[in-house]
């Protein structure tokens, strides 16, 4: 009996730490997250293989894009580029921010491609 008294108020003591130190950490806050996107290039006509599209210059972290009738690579710089496995499929720069970039997308096909590029910010 004294042994199940002892694990419960050890048990108690345990779970009253842990909602004061939850309390501690609510009161004390780590401030708000500060993430955004915006689009660049949405929707635009990219009317062959290799046209292609620049966005606004801003800081990103990464871009993403999609073509609605073939592939479309993204780009921060011209030395890195990652293509999407074909329409409608989405595709992510493979490197993160933040970073001055003008986004860019490009038609990965023969024909006419409606393009729609995101860039997520700080």
């Amino acid at each position: 009996m004294t042994t199940s008294i002892l694990r419960s108020s050890r048990l108690m003591m345990a779970l009253a730490a842990t909602i004061g130190l939850l309390a501690i950490g609510l009161i004390a806050g780590q401030g708000q997250a500060k993430a955004a996107w915006s689009v660049f290039c949405n929707p635009v006509n990219l009317p062959t293989y290799g046209s292609y599209c620049y966005g606004a210059p801003r800081t990103a972290y990464q871009l993403m894009g999609w073509g609605d009738q073939h592939s479309v690579c993204v780009s921060v710089d011209q030395a890195t580029r990652r293509c999407s496995a074909g329409p409608g499929h989405g595709v992510y720069t493979p490197t993160f921010g933040p970073f001055l970039v003008n986004p860019l997308i490009v038609n990965n096909a023969k024909g006419s491609n409606t393009a729609h590029g995101i860039v997520y910010q700080p």
